[in-house]
C-alpha cells in the first residue's frame, strides 16, 4: 500500500500553471453558470490525471482492481490523524455547510487517500476556509467526497499557499512594543552552563585579606584582645586560613568588625595623624558588616560570634563618638547573649571546654560593660544575677590569663546590681529609699578597700597580667569606689566623720591611689584604653568640685578638702594624665574648670578676713 506524502514536484507546475479565478459570492441557485462548468470540467480532468499518476507511482504494477477495502480502511485511519494534525482548524470551520453541501461527487477507485492528501497539499489548507474534502468512514474510506462546485470554487479562489516544507517564518508582532517590531529569532547554541566559582560573600574581605585584614588582626590581638579576650588568635587565624570559612556570613562579619575596631582603637602617637583616614575605613567595614547581617533571618540562631560582632560594633561606634548608636549595638549584643542564656548554669554543661570558655568570657564582657555603661550613661541592666559565681570559677579561669582579668572585674561589678542602678538613675526618693542603706554602703566600700590581694582574693591577682590589663583592672577598681561613695552622698549617707568609709577623706584616698597607679604604669598602657578610661579619671578628679555645687550638706567639708595642697596636687596630676591621653580632648576643658574652682577656693580661704 502507498506510504508517505505524495511528491509535489510533478504537480506544482500543473497547478500553478492554471488560471485561478477571483472570489465571487456564493450563489444559492443550483444552476451552474458557464464559468462554473468550465471549472468543473478542469477539476475532473485534473483529478483523474493525478489519480492515475499517483497510482502508478506508488503501487508499481498493481492496478485498481487489486486494491482491497480492508487495506484502505487502515490507510483511512492514518489519513484521519494527518487530517486532524494538518488541517484541524479547517475541519472545525467545515461544519458550517451551505445549502448544497449534501451533494457529493464520487471519485474513481484509483484515487487513494495519499493522492487526496497530495491534492490538499497542493491547494493549501487555511484556518479560515471551509474543509475542501471529507472522508466517509462508513464506506471504509474508499469514497472521498467533495463539496459542491460553489464551495470548491470559493476555496480555490483564495489562491495557492506556499508549501509547508519551505519553513517560511511567519511574522509575529509584540503587542507591548511601541514599534511593533518582530522579535529576533533565537540563534544561540544549545543550552549549556559554563563552570564558574561561587561569588564571594564579601568582596571586601577577598580584596583586602592580605593588605588590610590580616595586618589589622595582628594589631587587634596585640592591643584589643587583652581587654576583650573572647576568641583567641589561634582560633581566628585557623578559621581564616580555611577558604570555606570565607563563605560563612557570621564569621566574615566577626572578622570585619574586629578589623574595624582595631583601625581606630587604640592608636599609637604616630598613627593619630591618620585617624580621619582610619575612621573612613572603619565605617566602610561597619557598612559591610551590616550588609552581611541584612537578611531577614539574621540572629534567628543566636551564636557567640554574632554577639561578639555586635559588641565590636559597639566599641567602634563608641570610639567614633556615636554614644546613642553604640548603646543600641550594646543592647543588641546583650540581647543575643540573653538568647544564649549565658547567665544560666546549663549553658556551660555538655559543651566542649573551649566553647564553654568562650561563652564564659562573653558573659563577663557583656555583664561588665553593661553595668559600667549604666553608671556612665544612666542605662539599665539585663543580667541581674551576680557576675561572679562559683559555677563559672570551676572552669579554672585563674590559670587562664585572658580570663583572669575578666574574673576580677566580674567580682568588682557584682556589687552593682539592679537596685544600685535603679538608685543611680534616680528612680527612688533619696530621703526615703530603703534599698541603699548605710549598712549596705559601708559593707560595699569596706569590701573594696585594701590591697589587690585582699580585694580580689588571690596572691597572684596581678601576676602574669600585662600592663594594659592591669591598668584596666586597677583604674576600674578605684572608679567603682568613687561611684559608690558618690551615690551614698546623693542619698545623704556619706559625709559622716564617724565612719572612715563614709567620710570626705575617702574620695581623697581614692584619688591618691589612682595617681599612684597611673604613675606606675607606662604611657602605652594608659593609651591602650579609650575615652571610657579617660572618663573614669575625670569622675575621680571632679567629684569634690561637683558636690561642692550640688550638696549643701557637704559643702563646708568639701571646701576644707579643696583648699589643701594635697588635693591641688592630685587634681593637677590627674589633669595632666587626661590632657596627654589621645582620647582626653573632650575632658580637658571640664578638668580645667575643676582645677580653676579648686584653686579659687584655696585662694579664697587663704585671703585674710
Amino acid at each position: 500500500m502507498p506510504k508517505g506524502p505524495v511528491p509535489r514536484a510533478g504537480r506544482r507546475p500543473r497547478l500553478l500553471g492554471k488560471h485561478v479565478p477571483q472570489r465571487i459570492s456564493r450563489s444559492s441557485s443550483p444552476v451552474r453558470s458557464s464559468r462554473e462548468d468550465s471549472l468543473h470540467t478542469w477539476m475532473s480532468d485534473t483529478w483523474a490525471n493525478i489519480g492515475t499518476t499517483l497510482q502508478s507511482a506508488h503501487t508499481g504494477q498493481l492496478d485498481s482492481s487489486t486494491w482491497q477495502p480492508e487495506e484502505t480502511q487502515s490507510a483511512s485511519a492514518v489519513i484521519d490523524g494527518l487530517w486532524d494534525e494538518i488541517c484541524g482548524a479547517s475541519a472545525l470551520n467545515g461544519n458550517n455547510k451551505g445549502p448544497n453541501d449534501n451533494q457529493q461527487t464520487n471519485t474513481s477507485p484509483g484515487v487513494t487517500q495519499s493522492s487526496a492528501l497530495g491534492l490538499l497539499d497542493g491547494v493549501g489548507c487555511t484556518a479560515s476556509g471551509p474543509a475542501p474534502m471529507a472522508i466517509d468512514a462508513s464506506t471504509g474510506g474508499n469514497n472521498l467526497s467533495l463539496s459542491d462546485n460553489a464551495d470548491l470554487y470559493s476555496l480555490l479562489a483564495q489562491g495557492v499557499t506556499p508549501p509547508n516544507n519551505l519553513e517560511i517564518a511567519q511574522p509575529s508582532y509584540n503587542n507591548f512594543s511601541i514599534l511593533g517590531s518582530t522579535p529576533s529569532p533565537f540563534t544561540g547554541l544549545p543550552w549549556s552552563m559554563p563552570f564558574c566559582p561561587p561569588e564571594d560573600i564579601s568582596p571586601i574581605l577577598t580584596l583586602t585579606l592580605e593588605t588590610l585584614v590580616k595586618p589589622q588582626l595582628e594589631i587587634f590581638f596585640e592591643r584589643v584582645y587583652p581587654m576583650i579576650p573572647i576568641f583567641p588568635r589561634t582560633y581566628v587565624m585557623g578559621r581564616l586560613s580555611d577558604v570555606e570559612s570565607h563563605q560563612n556570613r557570621t564569621f566574615v562579619a566577626l572578622i570585619l568588625s574586629m578589623v574595624s575596631l582595631s583601625l581606630i582603637h587604640p592608636l599609637k602617637p604616630e598613627e593619630v595623624q591618620n585617624r580621619p583616614t582610619r575612621a573612613k575605613q572603619s565605617k566602610t567595614l561597619m557598612d559591610e558588616v551590616i550588609r552581611l547581617r541584612s537578611k531577614w533571618d539574621w540572629a534567628s540562631q543566636a551564636s557567640v560570634e554574632g554577639a561578639t560582632t555586635s559588641y565590636m560594633l559597639f566599641g567602634t561606634m563608641f570610639e567614633l563618638g556615636h554614644a546613642e548608636g553604640a548603646r543600641l549595638r550594646l543592647k543588641e549584643a546583650i540581647g543575643i547573649g540573653e538568647l544564649l542564656r549565658l547567665d544560666e548554669v546549663r549553658t556551660y554543661t555538655g559543651v566542649e571546654p573551649d566553647e564553654a570558655r568562650r561563652r564564659m568570657r562573653l558573659y563577663w564582657v557583656l555583664g561588665i560593660t553593661e553595668r559600667a555603661y549604666a553608671l556612665q550613661r544612666f542605662g539599665s541592666i539585663t543580667f541581674h544575677g551576680s557576675l561572679h559565681t562559683p559555677t563559672f570559677t570551676t572552669l579554672d579561669a585563674s590559670q587562664d590569663l585572658a580570663s583572669r582579668t575578666l574574673l576580677h572585674l566580674a567580682k568588682l561589678f557584682s556589687f552593682v546590681d539592679s537596685d544600685i542602678v535603679s538608685c543611680w538613675n534616680g528612680k527612688c526618693d533619696p530621703l526615703t529609699c530603703t534599698t541603699l542603706t548605710k549598712e549596705r554602703v559601708r559593707s560595699i566600700l569596706r569590701t573594696l578597700n585594701g590591697t589587690p590581694t585582699h580585694v580580689f582574693g588571690s596572691d597572684i591577682a596581678l601576676t602574669g597580667l600585662s600592663e594594659v590589663q592591669q591598668a584596666d583592672l586597677l583604674i576600674t577598681w578605684q572608679w567603682l569606689r568613687n561611684r559608690v561613695w558618690r551615690l551614698a552622698a546623693g542619698h545623704g549617707i556619706a559625709g559622716d566623720g564617724l565612719d572612715e568609709e563614709l567620710g570626705v577623706g575617702y574620695v581623697v584616698d581614692v584619688a591618691s591611689t589612682t595617681v599612684l597607679i597611673c604613675r606606675r604604669l607606662s604611657t602605652n598602657a594608659l593609651e591602650a584604653h579609650g575615652c571610657g578610661f579617660v572618663e573614669k579619671l575625670y569622675d575621680i578628679a571632679s567629684i569634690v568640685t561637683e558636690l561642692m555645687q550640688t550638696s549643701t550638706k557637704l559643702q563646708s567639708r568639701l571646701m576644707d578638702v579643696a583648699k589643701t595642697d594635697q588635693w591641688m596636687d592630685l587634681l593637677q596630676t590627674l589633669y595632666t594624665f587626661v590632657a596627654s591621653h589621645r582620647s582626653g580632648t573632650t575632658f580637658v576643658q571640664p578638668m580645667a574648670q575643676a582645677l580653676s574652682v579648686a584653686n579659687g577656693v584655696k585662694l579664697l580661704c587663704a585671703a585674710p578676713l
